[in-house]
């Protein structure tokens, strides 16, 4: 039987993808004062775009909200340890431990002693929010960010670096092929997909069970915290609350594509016999 979502509770970047927003600016956030930073998260909640399906193309906004946390951004938040500590291992330790760095083969160029942002310990504990602003274009997108950041830079945030990106013509990605053609659908999310490409909720949002129909991990608290109200019960039985519910877990990185060097790959390892360059597989 196919779970039935609470669409209105999950963030609608997990399931839509935004495909007819063609601008978006991603704001690396820290937090410097906890009273006044839940103070604005609490202002900008009915902001934040859901992932209830919009039928009719016409009515779908102008711009879209989503925002996400690193384990230190909780810890700034006022989360105790004994929370904290049930989120994903993962998640709580970070991408530049050497442990991390080994299973991401983090080494070399690819080393965070390279990378542009949260490569050092010291920088990495800074990084707290990821503020998502989508636009239907540029203008649209920069305007409705510029709107946000007057009022979170009084209501103690800090701004570490915003990237932007912005869809390449054709819906194309920079090695030029086709963009989200092999995106899967998430069963209950009111989203299309081929019989093949559709998968259990439970892959991509916690709460709900995955391929193997079972609930994944997700962070119980252990001690009561806050509006414990505001919080479903573990599906599992434990008695716990469940903060994960309809939550998912988001990897950030800013990543380097050299499209230069892989086409000329692809060239030298698909020659013809006498040698001359298989102009049909090139572009």
């Amino acid at each position: 039987m196919e779970a039935v979502l609470e669409l209105d509770d999950i963030q609608g970047y997990i399931i839509r993808g935004y495909a007819h927003m063609q601008y978006s600016r991603f704001v690396l956030l820290n937090i410097t004062d906890a009273v006044s930073a839940k103070q604005w998260l609490g202002e900008i909640e009915s902001s934040v775009t859901t992932a209830k399906h919009i039928p009719d193309k016409a009515a779908l906004p102008h711009t879209n909200l989503n925002i996400a946390f690193t384990s230190k951004g909780l810890y700034a938040l006022g989360m105790l340890p004994e929370n904290a500590a049930t989120f994903n291992p993962a998640f709580r330790e970070g991408m530049i431990t050497p442990h991390r760095q080994r299973i991401l083969g983090d080494e070399g160029t690819n080393a965070p002693k390279n990378w542009i942002w949260g490569g050092t310990e010291d920088a990495a504990d800074k990084l707290h929010v990821l503020l998502m602003v989508f636009g239907r274009d540029k203008q649209t997108c920069l305007n409705y960010y510029e709107g946000l950041r007057s009022a979170y830079t009084s209501k103690g945030f800090t701004e570490i670096k915003a990237i932007d990106g912005q869809t390449l013509p054709k819906n194309k990605e920079h090695f030029g092929f086709r963009d989200g053609i092999s995106q899967p659908a998430i069963k209950g999310s009111g989203k299309a997909g081929l019989e093949n490409d559709t998968v259990n909720a439970g892959e991509f949002i916690l709460g709900y069970k995955n391929e193997y129909n079972v609930y994944p991990d997700s962070p119980l608290l252990s001690v009561d915290q806050g509006n414990m109200n505001l919080l479903s019960a573990d599906a599992e039985g434990s008695g716990k609350k469940d903060l994960g519910r309809n939550g998912s877990y988001l990897v950030m990185r800013q990543m380097e594509q050299d499209v230069n060097k892989f086409w000329t790959f692809m060239n030298e390892r698909t020659r013809n016999k006498d040698g001359s360059i298989n102009e049909k597989e090139s572009i």
